[in-house]
């Protein structure tokens, strides 16, 4: 007679099994990278990506999202071209989404291309002015073998110059496509006790660069509750740890401890500065 526990340890590995094969070994393939498959650290891993049309491609130090190096689009006046790549995971049927960093210089359209099994399917991006993340749920792309992936191609036309960072498959995540960014969600829908000295204010709301540590992050909204403004919070602080793990839906994702964990703080700062203010 056998026990519950002689009978339930087949079938958990009879299930593990059938999910390896099903889904893929979670290590990759051999010559494959892993599910954070770009970051252009390196001239080798830049080199495997291959410009198209009239784009030129080259790694640059401007806006970055990982680390200290994007890769630098440029297309210029009434041209089309892009960028593709075929160093790629093999497979991505274990993964929810495609997400990457954008930062563009002129808003406009970006094409997001795969190929698998011999079937390509694409997605149309918005890309406005400034920093982004782009999020695509990987089932968008109908027909698609996400078992035997080939290639990652992404077109625009012209004038055109992007910044590309930190290509990875992960889970869509829910809260970046409400806030647009790894950030503290300042809001005001929890007022606190306070008196409106300048709210609102005789010359109309004023525009307020604030940059406050997470754990600070709360005196900008206290801030906006009393003065009539638009505020552009943009969190940093000194502590790196707290910056790479003080964000609860973000936990991780805002930096890399070990090389530049202030990356994209920086680059959210300058975006605010160069796109956001009037």
């Amino acid at each position: 007679m056998q026990t519950k526990r002689g009978v339930l340890l087949p079938a958990a590995l009879l299930a593990a099994a059938l999910w390896v094969v099903r889904f893929g070994p979670a290590q990759p393939a051999p010559g494959r990278p892993g599910p954070d498959f770009a970051s252009f650290e390196s001239s080798a891993e830049v080199g495997r990506w291959q410009a198209f049309g009239a784009a030129s491609v080259e790694a640059s130090r401007e806006f970055p999202s990982w680390q200290t190096h994007s890769l630098r689009l440029a297309l210029p006046v009434g041209s089309a071209g892009g960028v593709q790549t075929d160093y790629i995971p093999g497979s991505w049927r274990r993964f929810e989404a495609l997400q990457f960093f954008v930062y563009a210089e002129q808003p406009g359209v970006l094409s997001v291309e795969l190929a698998g099994g011999g079937t390509t399917a694409a997605r149309q991006v918005e890309l406005r002015r400034g920093a982004q993340h782009v999020q695509i749920r990987l089932k968008e792309f109908a027909g698609v073998d996400l078992g035997r992936m080939e290639l990652l191609r992404l077109a625009a036309t012209g004038p055109a110059v992007l910044f590309l960072d930190r290509f990875r498959l992960a889970e869509y995540n829910e809260v970046l496509a409400r806030l647009g960014r790894m950030d503290a969600p300042y809001a005001a829908e929890i007022p606190t006790p306070h008196v409106r000295w300048a709210n609102p204010y005789a010359g109309g709301p004023l525009q307020v660069l604030i940059v406050p540590d997470v754990a600070h992050g709360r005196g900008a909204v206290e801030l906006a509750q009393r003065l009539e403004c638009r505020l552009f919070p943009v969190t940093l602080g000194a502590n790196s740890g707290t910056n790479r793990w003080g964000f609860g839906d973000f936990y991780g994702e805002r930096g890399d401890s070990y090389g530049a964990p202030f990356t994209l703080a920086y680059t959210y700062l300058a975006d605010a500065l160069l796109n956001a203010l009037d």
